[in-house]
């Protein structure tokens, strides 16, 4: 079973560097320390950028009882646990609607019922693609290198092994996508 000290202790691995049994207070190591203090960063950081299909939920947004205080009708507000909205420009649900990111709120003047789909905080490692846990332990042990090692070299073998651990959970993420066809443009459809 996958859990964030596992993660960590990947990481710790890839530099070399000696195991961590618990995050703080059970574990007082330094490299416990480093670790508690980048995870969660680290993991989110990651999960925003890019659509992970194991991340992606989907949720029908009312909205707020005040609306904005100019321009757009509607406002509404993301879920807690949004680290990235992903916006349609056009889908069966929604139209082709014209939405705004602003803070934590959407605004348009489209719809009064937004169907978001979102990436999601996942913190549960059970949860997670195990090729996006590999990309997190790497990105641990790059950042966390100087620290641990003082080893330029080390550093750069863990941003290569990001690059590749990177690299592969995307290329296997996009194979379990199903391609989406864009919606018709207007001179195909002009005139029907």
């Amino acid at each position: 079973m996958a859990s964030e000290v596992s993660i960590c202790n990947v990481g710790m691995k890839l530099l070399g560097a000696k195991r961590i049994s618990a995050f703080p207070p059970t574990d007082t190591s330094p490299n416990a320390t480093r670790c508690n203090d980048h995870y969660e960063q680290v993991r989110d950081a990651e999960l925003r950028k890019h659509a992970w299909n194991f991340a992606i939920t989907r949720v029908a947004l009312a909205p707020d009882a005040a609306a904005p205080a100019f321009g757009e009708t509607y406002k509404f507000l993301l879920p807690t646990d949004c680290i990235r909205p992903l916006i349609p420009k056009h889908d069966s649900k929604n139209g082709d609607n014209d939405w705004t990111l602003e803070g934590r709120h959407i605004l348009t003047s489209d719809a009064n019922v937004i169907y978001l789909r979102y990436i999601k905080q996942i913190t549960d490692p059970n949860l997670m693609d195990a090729l996006f846990r590999d990309a997190v332990s790497a990105k641990l042990a790059y950042l966390l290198c100087e620290d641990i090692t003082g080893s330029t070299t080390k550093q750069s073998a863990a941003n290569e092994a990001y690059d590749m651990a990177i690299t592969e959970a995307k290329k296997i993420n996009a194979f379990e996508k199903q391609s989406q066809s864009p919606p018709p443009d207007s001179w195909v459809t002009a005139g029907h």
